[in-house]
């Protein structure tokens, strides 16, 4: 994955980020599939060289103003946007296609899912009408804003029947915390309705039966999931290169993956797992 532009849409103060391409240290340190590994993952991932401006330009050290911050906090970014960032990079990495095999949960005959993540981002597009602060209105005379990660991380540290109020509590910025599970669900479907997440149920039918049956699909735990599950790969790629040439694991893992990977496929590691 060559460097890569992603819009933030809906964080404020930021047009986008660069990212760089994914090297094996960024794999080496993903060990769960939670927010604070995503946000990991991400931070490693921004350019080095880049500042970032609300217009969603580019520019170098050396233009930079002394209000624009060179480096966004990554905790700070919107978790829809957040979840766009995150389906890039899997494009990057492994390309547009999710594919999974199911099994029936009427006839439990196993069956493949398929399909691209640009469709599905293209069928959940992100709405970014708001003021400059992010703040919106739910029509009720209420205003909020939308989560972030560490709005995601505060609400982790309690119980999960707590957490999702405390997290709503927090993004509502007038008419106070009521707690009343009506408001709640309305709030929860305005912020679905601005910046759907990529955490959803999606149908499926068992070509089998036909029977439809619900999937649950969410974009973060996916790629964290396939980056974790090639940690035994990760470890072979290294374990043929410095056979080969005998380089560090550092130096290894600072290769962009498609490189590391292209060097193994060089000096013939049929044994590594594909």
């Amino acid at each position: 994955m060559a460097e890569l532009f992603v819009p933030l849409i809906l964080t404020p103060g930021f047009g986008g980020i660069y990212l760089r391409e994914v090297r094996g240290v960024d794999e080496m340190v993903v060990d769960d599939t939670g927010t604070r590994a995503a946000l990991t993952l991400i931070d490693g991932l921004l350019s080095e060289d880049r500042s970032f401006s609300p217009e969603g330009g580019a520019v170098m050290p050396e233009g930079r103003s002394a209000a624009q911050p060179a480096r966004i906090d990554v905790a700070k970014i919107v978790t829809a946007d957040r979840d766009r960032i995150l389906a890039h990079i899997y494009m990057g990495v492994y390309g547009p296609k999710i594919a999974s095999t199911l099994t029936c949960g009427h006839c439990t005959e196993q069956f493949d899912l398929d399909f691209s993540l640009d469709d599905l981002l293209s069928h959940f597009p992100l709405d970014p009408a708001s003021n400059d602060e992010g703040v919106y209105e739910d029509g009720e005379a209420r205003k909020f804003r939308l989560p972030t990660g560490e709005d995601e991380l505060e609400a982790a540290r309690f119980a999960p029947e707590e957490a999702e109020t405390m997290l709503l509590d927090k993004c509502l910025l007038t008419g106070g915390a009521t707690g009343e599970p009506d408001e709640h669900v309305s709030l929860q479907a305005k912020m679905w309705a601005v910046a759907p997440i990529l955490n959803m149920e999606m149908e499926a039918v068992c070509p089998e039966c036909g029977q439809v049956q619900q999937v649950l699909f969410d974009m973060q735990s996916y790629l964290l999931t396939r980056l974790k599950q090639e940690r035994t790969r990760l470890i072979q790629e290294i374990h043929c290169i410095a056979s080969q040439y005998h380089w560090s694991q550092r130096e290894i893992l600072d290769l962009p993956r498609k490189i590391r990977q292209q060097y193994v496929k060089l000096i013939g590691g049929e044994n590594v797992p594909r």
